[in-house]
């Protein structure tokens, strides 16, 4: 901000594109990001924008924050004309928040994708072992739900980020500071398997 005094003589925020995030979560049915082409409704906001953008001669952080602004007006549209699909697909989003997958349909040119050096068996990998971890974290979770009041300050963390990303384009990248977290349930989850497995019977079978 003080950057932007120094520039421009007046204060402007710095844009962060959350409310762009939020355009385009108002319509999309828990995915990453509506499709722009195939949505005719999404298209016209879009190029509505743009066009406003133009005329109205901004450059700059004045054009990005006018821009911000005009994403949040049609994203309150949309989500006015139909609340409950809003929040029937910002649900939808909370697991995606905890599971690494590729965020574009068009796999070959994906950021992830190409990172990985077009090997996709790598990136599925990644993909199943985090479904497990978030599998494993939701049973340690239940398992531990009685001891709540011990463990609110693990719970807190989940709930937080779960809570604060949901309405806008969920990213697993925005929960990395709630890991750890997820990480303690995904052990005690797995924890709580192991049990039901005679590994005890077994040895004892085979010294026996």
């Amino acid at each position: 901000m003080v950057r932007n005094y120094r520039v421009s003589g007046e204060l402007i925020p710095l844009t962060i594109e959350a409310k762009e995030e939020l355009f385009w979560a108002s319509g999309s049915i828990g995915k990453y990001f509506e499709d722009r082409t195939d949505n005719p409704k999404f298209k016209s906001q879009f190029e509505e924008i743009h066009r406003k953008l133009r005329e109205s001669g901004l450059v700059g952080l004045k054009k990005e924050l006018e821009e911000e602004n005009l994403y949040l007006k049609y994203a309150i549209e949309n989500i006015k004309d139909n609340p409950f699909l809003y929040l029937f697909s910002s649900l939808k989003r909370i697991p995606r928040m905890w599971i690494s997958v590729l965020i574009s349909d068009d796999t070959a040119r994906s950021y992830g994708y190409r990172i990985l050096g077009g090997k996709q068996s790598i990136f599925d990998f990644i993909k199943y072992f985090t479904v497990a971890c978030l599998l494993l974290a939701i049973y340690g979770i239940w398992i531990t739900r009685y001891r709540w009041k011990q463990l609110i300050f693990l719970f807190l963390p989940l709930i937080y980020f779960s809570l604060t990303h949901m309405f806008l384009l969920a990213e697993a990248r925005f929960t990395l500071p709630a890991r750890p977290y997820l990480l303690i349930f995904t052990v005690v989850g797995l924890s709580g398997l192991l049990k039901y497995v005679p590994l005890g019977r077994r040895h004892r079978n085979i010294n026996g």
